[in-house]
């Protein structure tokens, strides 16, 4: 296969990525950082209004000439449609425990995503899960009188590797970074469908390192605040901080955010020094020293 230049640039770019030594040493993540907060500032502005409620950095796509995109806006809400969070119906059959989304695990270990739900008046007769793929959402393994069958279309790569513990627990053995995907229950009960999707991170860096989200969200109501790492400078924590203020008022405005990411461009080699990243806490992350 012959490629062009452009393409060779992308993959170029693309391992670079990978090794993370990209970002850090052409100081591209401040310039990507700043291009998404002007992005969030136009959708959020009082003309539209709208949230995007699933922002993270695997949302963040960069093509030629080191363009960033923000993608997957499938969560998006329109915040001056009036009760866009309101319950309107109240089913028999619902969720009681959802996981964590994202849920981080390890590379070459077991996911456990646990469901849980309420059927008072035993109306469910039916649990799906389901892989999202390029294609959509694949039925993995489905539930139905307590017997568990795998679907016609479960992914191959899957095979021998997911099962159902419990009431509703997704099993998932043997993760790899191909497993970055999004998994979805649906309960079936004839009348609705309840449906309940996370985000499967195969880590990385995990914000929280060592903690399980049930503690995190606990620690986060008591005003708990992940400690500064080491390799980051005091003026880029202090804008995680800020951001993460429990009054939103306080929070800033991404356009505010733009200009401080904006100035600190120059200045990132002092800002995020890489070889003092802590390997063993965060991640088995190589090739980072800048």
């Amino acid at each position: 296969m012959v490629l062009t230049e452009s393409e060779r640039k992308d993959i170029k770019i693309a391992r670079r990525f990978l090794l993370g030594s990209f970002l850090f040493k052409d100081g591209y993540l401040f310039i990507f950082l700043s291009t998404v907060c002007v992005y969030l500032a136009t959708v959020s502005s009082s003309d539209s209004e709208i949230i995007h409620r699933d922002l993270a950095a695997r949302n963040v796509m960069v093509g030629e000439n080191e363009t960033c995109k923000l993608t997957d806006f499938g969560m998006a809400r329109e915040v001056q449609q009036e009760n866009v969070y309101e319950k309107k119906t109240k089913a028999n059959v619902h969720f009681t425990v959802t996981p964590t989304d994202p849920t981080y695990v390890n590379n070459g270990s077991t996911a456990k995503l646990a469901w849980d739900y309420s059927d008072p008046n035993n109306d469910l007769y039916g649990t799906v899960f389901s892989v999202l793929v390029k294609t959509g959402f694949k039925r993995m393994l489905y539930k139905e009188n307590g017997v568990v069958k795998e679907n016609q279309s479960l992914p191959s790569a899957y095979k021998g590797r997911v099962r159902i513990e419990g009431r509703a627990t997704l099993v998932v053995e043997n993760i790899t970074p191909n497993d970055n995907a999004k998994f979805r229950c649906t309960l079936f009960d004839g009348i609705t469908y309840p449906e309940s999707e996370i985000r499967l991170i195969v880590a990385g860096g995990s914000p929280y390192p060592r903690m399980d989200g049930k503690k995190i969200a606990k620690l986060l109501q008591q005003d708990y605040r992940m400690p500064k790492p080491q390799h980051v400078d005091d003026e880029l924590y202090q804008i995680m901080m800020i951001c993460r203020q429990n009054d939103p008022d306080v929070r800033p405005a991404f356009t505010e955010l733009r200009n401080q990411l904006k100035d600190m461009e120059a200045k990132h080699k002092r800002l995020i020094n890489m070889k003092m990243y802590d390997k063993q806490l965060y991640a088995n992350v190589e090739d980072l020293n800048v």
